[in-house]
């Protein structure tokens, strides 16, 4: 076996690193923009600009990686973040720097490239607390367009935790209307 072909993906503090021969090497610097194919390219604290339907920007983020039972690393899902920012102009590192994740769960890797289509940089975002990495099953899983719309609703100034925008949550009672 050659020493290098990639044998697996182990998700660390400063991003990915690969296997080769039971020890770990650091993976290539990355060139931005890129659109990615798998999520072997992706590094926590990445992001991707989601255009807005009525102009400007949202930004979303790779906050970590799904893993199986086994802790193998997903190659199509991921751990995607919607961000506490818009702006008139795509998203840049410097703007993004302390920004906080609103909202996270799985994604395909589809949800960047429907969105933005791009990953644009590597960006010190706020992630303490948000999980690298998580076994699939444990947390939402988001459509390819969810990031689109949870960008939407924080740049209109909504809540991403407001129960109208969450699909699971039972719909609050009107007043008048009776319990079941």
């Amino acid at each position: 076996m050659s020493n290098n072909r990639l044998l697996s993906y182990l998700p660390t503090r400063g991003g990915l690193a690969k296997r080769r021969g039971g020890t770990l090497a650091a993976m290539k610097e990355q060139r931005f923009p890129f659109v990615p194919k798998s999520t072997g390219s992706l590094q926590r604290g990445q992001f991707w600009s989601i255009p807005l339907a009525g102009g400007g920007f949202g930004a979303g983020c790779v906050v970590g990686h799904c893993t199986d039972a086994n802790g193998k690393v997903s190659s199509r899902c991921f751990i995607a973040g919607v961000l506490s920012w818009h702006g008139a102009e795509e998203p840049t590192a410097s703007q993004l720097v302390g920004v906080r994740v609103a909202a996270h769960a799985f994604c395909h890797i589809k949800a960047i490239t429907t969105s933005g289509g791009a990953v644009l940089g590597l960006a010190n975002i706020s992630l303490h607390g948000w999980p690298e990495a998580a076994e699939s099953l444990s947390m939402s899983t988001w459509g390819f367009n969810f990031p689109v719309l949870l960008a939407q609703r924080l740049a209109r100034g909504e809540s991403a935790a407001n129960q109208a925008f969450n699909p699971t949550a039972t719909p609050p009672l009107r007043s008048g209307a009776a319990a079941g």
